[in-house]
């Protein structure tokens, strides 16, 4: 049996007033209600992203504030959820099935996790942030407006979660990568390939033409 996201109890209490046309109701309605389960299923990521902040080590206010972070995600599903309704749908989705946060387990525990925080926060969220920006400046001032607003400051802050540790622990992370992938040079006669043969594309072309 499929499990499923039904938000309806809850978002009926956020409805707001939308005034679409019968051309822009269809839609709207889809992206709204597409949000909505990315927007619920992203809790998920941010409740592991938590966790593993703590195997890494990091300050309980840290891995709190993502724990909490997790909470707003499924707010924000609610929210979007209230959208849906309020255009005439129904706050319910078959709950989509999604790969786990990657583990790394070829690296330690504060490399792994800045690499997700990377993922999740400098790049997903900064481009929902860009995403949902341009979407609220150009809609009309009223309810809908208020909602995504609310929406868009918290994916802010998610965005400048992953740039904070990153400005924090920048030299760390690359000091780590660099020390894994650090190789001997190239000796006389030999060129350098890859696990497929391939050459290694940093190796100089005119040394390999030379071989």
């Amino acid at each position: 049996m499929t499990a499923l996201i039904d938000l309806r109890a809850a978002a009926r209490a956020y409805m707001p007033e939308v005034d679409a046309g019968e051309a822009l109701r269809g839609p709207a309605l889809a992206t709204w209600h597409g949000r909505m389960i990315n927007e619920h299923a992203s809790a998920e990521v941010f409740t592991a992203l938590a966790g593993q902040l703590a195997d890494a080590g990091a300050p309980p206010s840290q891995v709190q504030a993502v724990a909490a972070m997790a909470e707003e995600e499924r707010t924000h599903g609610v929210l979007c959820g209230a959208v849906v309704e309020a255009l005439g749908g129904r706050a319910v989705a078959p709950r989509p099935e999604r790969a786990p946060l990657p583990t790394h387990p070829e690296v330690d525990r504060f490399e792994a996790v800045t690499r997700n925080l990377l993922s999740v926060a400098c790049l997903s969220e900064t481009v929902a942030v860009a995403l949902i920006g341009a979407e609220r400046f150009q809609m009309p001032d009223g309810p809908l407006r208020d909602l995504l607003t609310r929406i868009w400051a918290d994916e802010v802050g998610h965005a400048r979660l992953g740039w904070r540790w990153l400005a924090e622990h920048h030299e760390r992370f690359e000091a780590d990568v660099g020390r894994r992938e650090q190789r001997p040079p190239v000796g006389d006669g030999e060129v350098r390939q890859d696990a497929a043969g391939q050459r290694d594309p940093r190796q100089p072309a005119q040394e390999a033409q030379q071989q």
